[in-house]
This record gives C-alpha cells, sequence and structure tokens, in this order.
C-alpha cells in the first residue's frame, strides 16, 4: 500500500509564540522585529545575527530563541534548532508550537521515541491543535498504530475541515485498512480542495480503489486527469495501460506503453514485448 509521510514544519513565529512583554529592552525589540522580518523572507542566517544581537542586549528574550529554532531547522541544523526550542519550552513549558517543532526536528533525526513524546506534549498542550494531531497521527501510522492514526486524523479534521493534506493522510491510513470506499471519500475531498496536491496524487490514488470496485473506467479518467496535466507521468502511463488491457482496449494499452518508452522508462520495452507485438506488427 502506498504510504505518503508529510510533515508539517513552521518557517515562522506565530502570535501564539509571542509573549507580549512591554519590559523587553527597546533596542533589542527593534532587532528582534527584524529579525522576524528576515525569518519571514526565509533569510535565515541574516536573521540568526540579528536574533542573537537582540539576545545579547536583553538575555531573557526568550521569544527570539523561538526564531532562532525555526532559523536553524529551515537550515536543517536541527540539533542546534532544538537547544533553542529546548530553551523556549523550560520558560514556556505549555509552548505546543516549540514542543511540535523541537518533536518533527527529532523525528526527522530518528529519534521516533522523543518525537511521540514531544508532539504527544504539543496536543496536551493545546487540546484542538489540529497540527499536533495531525502529525502525531503522521508518526502512529508509520510505526503500524493504524487505529490510533486514525483517531488523530479525525480529530484534526474536525478541527480543520477543509485542510486537503489531513484528508489525503486519512485516506491513505483507511486504504492501508482495506477501507477503499472512505479512502475514496477522503481522495474526492481532496481532488476538490486542491487538486494539484503532491502533483495529483489523490487522482492515482482514487484510479487504484476505483479498480477494487471494478470502475476501470473510473480509474482511467483520473489516470488521463493527471496525465493531462503531467504527461511525461511513466508510471501513470503504465497504469492506465494496464487499466485499458483489463477491458480489452489494446491498441490504447500498447500506446500508453509506448509513450512511456519514448519517456524513457525501462519496463515499457518489456511490456511491449510482452503485450503488443500483434499490434505493432499490423
Amino acid at each position: 500500500m502506498r504510504k505518503l509521510f508529510f510533515i508539517l514544519a513552521c518557517c515562522a513565529i506565530s502570535g501564539d509564540s509571542i509573549a507580549q512583554n512591554n519590559k523587553i529592552n527597546p533596542v533589542a525589540r527593534q532587532q528582534y522585529d527584524v529579525a522576524n522580518g528576515l525569518l519571514n523572507n526565509g533569510k535565515y542566517n541574516e536573521c540568526i545575527v540579528r536574533f542573537n544581537k537582540a539576545l545579547k542586549t536583553e538575555p531573557n528574550f526568550i521569544e527570539c530563541h523561538m526564531g532562532l529554532g525555526i532559523a536553524y531547522t529551515n537550515l536543517k541544523q536541527l540539533k542546534t534548532a532544538n537547544e533553542h526550542f529546548t530553551q523556549v519550552i523550560t520558560h514556556f513549558p505549555k509552548d505546543h508550537e516549540a514542543y511540535l517543532m523541537r518533536g518533527l526536528n527529532y523525528y526527522e533525526m530518528g529519534d521516533t521515541l522523543a518525537a511521540f513524546r514531544d508532539v504527544n506534549a504539543a496536543v496536551l498542550s493545546k487540546p484542538n491543535y489540529a497540527k499536533g494531531y495531525f502529525n502525531r497521527g503522521v508518526i502512529l501510522f508509520n510505526n503500524g498504530f493504524n487505529d490510533e492514526a486514525l483517531s488523530d486524523l479525525n480529530n484534526a479534521i474536525f478541527y480543520e475541515k477543509k485542510n486537503a493534506e489531513y484528508h489525503f493522510q486519512r485516506a491513505l491510513i483507511y486504504e492501508t485498512m482495506g477501507n477503499y470506499r472512505s479512502a475514496m471519500a477522503d481522495y474526492d475531498t481532496v481532488i476538490i480542495l486542491n487538486p494539484d496536491l503532491f502533483q495529483m496524487k489523490a487522482f492515482n490514488n482514487r484510479a487504484s480503489c476505483k479498480k477494487f470496485f471494478k470502475d476501470v473506467k473510473g480509474a482511467i479518467d483520473d489516470y488521463s486527469s493527471i496525465l493531462k496535466k503531467y504527461p511525461g507521468n511513466t508510471v501513470v502511463l503504465i497504469n492506465r495501460a494496464f487499466a485499458r488491457l483489463s477491458i480489452k482496449d489494446g491498441e490504447g494499452a500498447c500506446e500508453d506503453f509506448k509513450t512511456a518508452e519514448v519517456i524513457g522508462n525501462s519496463a515499457a520495452k518489456g511490456f511491449l514485448q510482452k503485450y503488443c507485438k500483434d499490434f505493432f506488427n499490423k
């Protein structure tokens, strides 16, 4: 079964993470504001300099550590990033975003236990935190806890009903559990909300579900929708070719195999030899 794990990362400081402390040194506050603007524009090295200048002036300006954690995360310096998120958590023990981002970094570094602990803490700190439920569900799914993962994705969608990524992930869970009808319903929602998501993978996955229910023509329509936008996708071409073979459309299937071979798919040559000798010898 196809599995696509996608972890939502933060790239800027949200309002929830910034304490309104009027006692902060004005010079440090100015440096912070400049640094935050640089961070929001993806200028990570420059913002690190500014955040550090603010901390030098005002060592207790903890929000700067949040900014530094985000900047180092985007620079893939995850260990350093987590040192700064730990500073935030030490001073703000219920900062759900710091817990989540530190947890996601642990996940990227391969420490699943620490990742789960932190993402779980994020959810406990903010019970309506859709992003927290989503990411905890991803970790659970990746480790084979499908029922628990489904529960978390249900919660994530309850709090953010129109998030296409959440519906896509829940569809993957449903497919793994063999609940293809529910998977198709979620893929339908993804296609309504964001048809281009993950290069239209919802169409591809929905097509597989349709084939399970013998709706081969519906599957072919979904493959064709992908190929209209991504005509060079040889995997989809081959999938459509086999779907066409199953309804005795040998000509259409062989045309798809041939197109895939011309683009450079090495497997397509073997399929041509196996299924299309008679067609090309006419």
